[in-house]
């Protein structure tokens, strides 16, 4: 229902869910002295009526400030800009065409479709039962959907930050899984005896613990760059939080549970 919904409305917004990075647009870099706050930035910004736009510093220049627009607003910043500071300089200007960032969102679906592969011919080969490596991308496939349906659906944009966050979340889920796989390799030597099922349930059961714990250290680091970190890794942030768990229960409820689907044999 989740990943209906989810899909419904990525869908459903076509265009206008996509950043500057795949939809195009402007990004602008000033430098302005002395530094300011990028809240003040945005809140001048907002009260000129300047609304949708992408705010953030870059550490390499002090009072950096780079802004990223869909629309063409440059002339309209830099106005803003010079009345309410007094020595506003700016850096560059560079213009996104809609032609770049469709070559951009193709490159950025490649990098998830061929880590999802990789991934699936190294578990394969790395624990020598190809539907090991089956049910495991299913369940990476679940956790990546599921973090871009909330995305969509709490009104964040879809950007490179956003490709960056899905990756993150492939590699981060699969490892909880490797693991699982890992300990049922190890109790199938120990408990020749036992079916698949009851290995996987040992396995689940004595990595729980571990699960809890690693799961609930890192959600706790993306919560405060959530709340900490800024407008501009908010939607990173949540892509990331929604991503780590789900990554929870996929290895549990779903990535196990497809191994005894697609096994014919009870058996390891």
């Amino acid at each position: 229902v989740l990943i209906t919904f989810g899909m419904f409305n990525f869908y459903s917004k076509q265009e206008s869910i996509y950043g500057v990075d795949f939809r195009g647009g402007q990004v602008l870099e000033y430098k302005i002295d002395p530094p300011v706050e990028i809240e003040k930035i945005r809140s001048i910004l907002k009260n000129n009526g300047i609304i949708k736009v992408e705010i953030q510093d870059f550490k390499d220049i002090t009072g950096g400030v780079i802004i990223k627009s869909r629309d063409s607003i440059e002339e309209r910043i830099d106005k803003i800009l010079k009345e309410n500071f007094k020595n506003v300089e700016k850096l560059k200007v560079t213009t996104i065409g809609p032609s770049v960032g469709k070559i951009l969102k193709e490159k950025a679906i490649l990098a998830i479709v061929f880590s999802l592969l990789g991934i699936l011919f190294y578990i394969g080969f790395r624990f020598k039962h190809f539907d090991f490596g089956l049910a495991g991308i299913v369940a990476l496939f679940h956790d990546a959907i599921i973090a871009l349906g909330f995305v969509s659906i709490f009104n964040y944009e879809v950007n490179m930050l956003t490709v960056t966050a899905l990756l993150t979340i492939v590699g981060y889920s699969i490892n909880d899984t490797i693991v699982v796989y890992d300990r049922v390799r190890e109790l199938s030597k120990k408990f020749s005896k036992l079916s698949l099922k009851d290995l996987l349930n040992n396995a689940i059961n004595s990595t729980l613990s571990r699960t809890v714990i690693t799961s609930l250290t890192t959600i706790m680091v993306v919560l405060a760059m959530y709340f900490l970190g800024g407008e501009a890794l908010k939607g990173f942030s949540f892509c990331l939080l929604v991503g780590f768990i789900s990554g929870i229960y996929s290895t549990i409820f779903i990535a196990c549970p497809l191994v005894l689907l697609f096994r014919k044999k009870t058996t390891l």
